[in-house]
C-alpha cells in the first residue's frame, strides 16, 4: 500500500489578523490517499488529465491555491470517479480547529502534526504487510523526519500489535504526481472548513473519511450543517 499525504493550512497561531492578511489559518488539514502499489498510476492520470483540461503548462507545478473554480470542480469529480472504479483506493483526512489547541501543545507543532498522522493512518496501515508512506518533504521538517517514521512504526508494532513494515520517503511534490493529487484533495477538504465551501467535498461519490480534533461544538456545527461528516 502506498500512502501519499499533504496538508492545507499552517502551523501558526496568530488568530487576531484575518487569515491571508498576516493571520494564521484557523484549521489545519492533513489528507492521505491510500492506493495499492499497482494503482498509483491512476492518481497520476487524474493529475495529468486535470492539467490538460485546465490547459496548464505541465512543466510548472500547480497547487490547489492556483486553480480556478472550474478546475477545482473538475478535479473533485475526477477524484470521485476514481473511487467509483477502484474500491481498494481510500481517502482519509484529519482536521484540527487550531484556536482550541491547548497552549502547551503549540510549542512543538511538529508533534501535533505527527499525532494527527497517527490518528488518521494507523488503522489503515495496520491492515497491510508493507506500507510505503510518502509525505511532502516541505511538510515534514528535516529534524523531525526520522522521528515521524519511528513514531508511526513504533505505534504499529507496540500499540496496534501489527507486523506492518513501514517505509517512509518524503519527497518534493514537484517530482510526484501522487503528492500533487494529495495537495488538491487537501484543498477540497480544507475549503469546507476554512472557507465554508462544502461544495467540493460534497461532490457525489467523493467519500473522504474525515476525523476532527479539538473542535468546539460551534465549529463542528458550522461544518456539519452543510453535509454529514459523522
Amino acid at each position: 500500500m502506498h500512502i501519499f499525504a499533504d496538508e492545507s493550512g499552517d502551523l501558526g497561531w496568530s488568530f487576531e489578523p484575518p487569515y491571508g492578511h498576516r493571520g494564521s489559518s484557523r484549521f489545519l488539514t492533513i489528507f492521505a490517499a491510500c492506493v495499492p502499489d499497482d494503482k498509483c498510476h491512476h492518481l497520476d492520470r487524474v493529475v495529468r488529465e486535470m492539467y490538460k483540461a485546465s490547459r496548464w503548462d505541465t512543466k510548472r507545478e500547480r497547487k490547489w491555491t492556483d486553480a480556478n473554480e472550474p478546475s477545482r470542480l473538475h478535479f473533485a469529480r475526477q477524484a470521485a470517479a476514481l473511487l467509483a472504479k477502484h474500491t481498494d483506493i481510500s481517502f482519509h483526512a484529519i482536521v484540527v480547529y487550531k484556536p482550541n489547541v491547548l497552549l502547551h501543545l503549540r510549542s512543538e507543532p511538529n508533534k501535533l502534526y505527527n499525532y494527527m498522522l497517527k490518528l488518521m493512518l494507523i488503522d489503515e496501515m495496520k491492515n497491510h504487510d508493507n506500507v510505503y508512506f510518502i509525505p511532502d518533504n516541505r511538510s515534514v521538517k528535516v529534524e523531525s523526519g526520522n522521528s515521524l517514521h519511528d513514531y508511526l512504526q513504533t505505534t504499529l508494532w507496540y500499540e496496534a500489535g501489527a507486523s506492518t513494515i513501514l517505509r517512509t520517503t518524503s519527497t518534493d511534490s514537484r517530482q510526484c504526481k501522487g503528492l500533487q493529487f494529495a495537495d488538491f484533495m487537501a484543498g477540497v477538504v480544507s475549503s469546507a472548513f476554512e472557507h465554508g465551501k462544502a461544495g467540493y467535498l460534497s461532490t457525489p461519490g467523493l467519500t473522504v473519511n474525515v476525523r476532527k480534533l479539538y473542535f468546539p461544538r460551534q465549529a463542528a456545527e458550522m461544518v456539519e450543517k452543510h453535509f454529514d461528516m459523522a
